[in-house]
């Protein structure tokens, strides 16, 4: 066994006096799809936001591929080539609502990239016909459902070729109707062997696409393990009572 792809170690990170993370280390192989599940106030997207360096660990260091950075001692330079490893899919879409689905996702190819108009049309038309959203280019935000919106929040982030995606609650937002077409989409896109760490309640979503899931509480990793292991028979109590509570 080599390196892993993703390497997190000691990550702590606090608001105020509040300490959320508590020196977590977490592995991932390229490929992966690691679902983190916990409950709420864990940390979870604490820790989303601090690989991608949207929120600054205080102390640790992160490895993605062959770049490794010390959190404590950032420099902006190393923090902005550090997060281009890696993009977000965010829980509310986070689209600019002024421009349309298809400018939207040439937005990072041509401000980040340094694309040319002409390439990151292409490349983004590529990415939108991946999420069925090839009808509605020309559309606003406003003009189109949540599920789309996330449709083309998902286009938008495969768009910059990402060494890992990072999906904070991709569905929480949308309604209930909507779930299972943007939960399959994501199935579509784990299947082409992406790194991807996802924070999602949908257990059963997360046991069907995961190769390792992670349980978290308080701010640590309580337990990581395969899907069907970790559901079927957790090794310690949090988990297994945390379990008992969602799936009944």
């Amino acid at each position: 066994m080599g390196e892993p792809f993703v390497k997190i170690r000691d990550i702590h990170k606090s608001f105020g006096k509040t300490q959320v993370l508590k020196g977590v280390d977490l592995d991932v192989e390229k490929g992966d799809v690691v679902t983190l599940m916990g409950p709420s106030g864990t940390g979870k997207t604490t820790l989303l936001r601090c690989i991608n360096l949207l929120e600054r660990p205080e102390q640790g260091s992160i490895t993605i591929g062959d770049e490794t950075i010390e959190c404590g001692k950032l420099t902006k330079k190393a923090m902005v080539s550090f997060r281009r490893n890696t993009t977000m899919v965010f829980q509310n879409y986070n689209l600019f609502k002024n421009k349309t689905v298809l400018e939207n996702v040439m937005e990072g190819l041509v401000s980040v990239q340094k694309k040319s108009k002409e390439e990151a049309r292409e490349i983004a038309m590529e990415e939108l016909v991946k999420v069925n959203m090839e009808d509605k280019i020309n559309a606003y935000p406003s003009e189109i459902s949540g599920g789309q919106q996330q449709r083309a929040g998902i286009a938008r982030a495969l768009a910059l070729k990402p060494k890992v995606i990072l999906l904070d609650e991709p569905t929480s937002a949308l309604d209930p109707e909507l779930v299972g077409g943007v939960l399959d989409i994501i199935k579509d896109i784990a299947k082409t062997g992406i790194t991807m760490i996802i924070v999602t309640h949908e257990m059963r979503f997360a046991r069907k696409i995961s190769t390792k899931v992670v349980f978290m509480d308080g701010g640590y990793i309580v337990e990581t393990g395969a899907p069907d292991e970790l559901f079927e028979n957790p090794k310690e109590e949090r988990t297994k009572k945390f379990l008992e509570k969602i799936m009944h």
